[in-house]
């Protein structure tokens, strides 16, 4: 399966893979995740507070009576994503992956071969008509219905306010009304600064951007949205199940915001 693919290069999703506990990354991959945890220890904490918001905010979007998602930068769709959550409550709900690793790629299509209703493909963000002109989105969306976006980690590996913009305003364009955004975005807000740049140096060192941004301009995100309680906040602090979850008592550790919007 990895005999084209090149292994030498780490990928942000594999390492997150491998912060999660997960079993598809390679050496360098590895070799980079520890050099962040020596930075950052807690890196893997926030990792799983991350996956922690995001199969919240899929229930969530279920009990609105969502029955389609799109999760764009998905990295590799193991235990515990979106469409476990999802067909948990749901056994209707139809997921699109998409990510720009061929390597998540390559295993989320093993991991997903036996689940009709949801399907991974190779795609850029920076392409969006390539997504949405694929045969499996075609096959698994309706754009006519609402549907759940999930950009989870996604847009701090992305350095232009403009080009963010850009994309997210194509995305609010193709979702129907009653469709729902879930994102959720690294921040400096709380985190001293020699290690907001530390860790931006590490990602440089193996050719990928890490842009930190503000809870305010992740809020600016969601601009032509309606956020819903209670707004963009520590990514700990969305909608907890427990009191006793990691970081709710601390939610500044998620070192990370979150909100979920809809569109009118």
């Amino acid at each position: 399966m990895h005999d084209t693919i090149d292994k030498t290069r780490p990928t942000s999703a594999r390492i997150y893979d491998y912060m999660l506990g997960g079993s598809h990354h390679f050496e360098p991959d590895r070799r980079v995740a520890d050099q962040i945890l020596a930075a950052f220890p807690q890196a893997r904490s926030a990792a799983q507070v991350n996956r922690g918001f995001l199969r919240r905010s899929v229930r969530w979007m279920v009990a609105q009576g969502i029955q389609q998602f799109l999760d764009i930068g998905s990295g590799i769709p193991a235990t515990g994503n979106v469409h476990e959550i999802a067909q948990s409550h749901c056994p209707a709900a139809r997921i699109l992956y998409v990510d720009i690793d061929p390597v998540a790629v390559a295993h989320g299509v093993e991991i997903l071969a036996d689940n009709h209703r949801a399907a991974i493909i190779q795609g850029d963000l920076r392409q969006l008509a390539d997504i949405f002109a694929h045969p499996e989105a075609r096959r698994l969306l309706d754009l006519s219905q609402p549907i759940g976006l999930l950009c989870g980690a996604l847009f701090h590996f992305f350095a232009d306010d403009a080009e963010v913009r850009s994309i997210l305003d194509e995305l609010r364009q193709r979702m129907a009304a009653g469709s729902v955004l879930a994102l959720s975005h690294s921040t400096f807000d709380g985190v001293p600064l020699e290690l907001t740049k530390s860790t931006e140096r590490l990602y440089a060192s193996f050719k990928s951007t890490l842009r930190h941004r503000s809870r305010a301009e992740v809020e600016a995100l969601f601009c032509g949205l309606e956020l819903v309680e209670p707004g963009v906040v520590y990514s700990a602090s969305w909608r907890p199940d427990s009191p006793e979850e990691l970081f709710v008592k601390e939610p500044a550790l998620s070192h990370a915001v979150a909100g979920v919007a809809r569109k009118r």
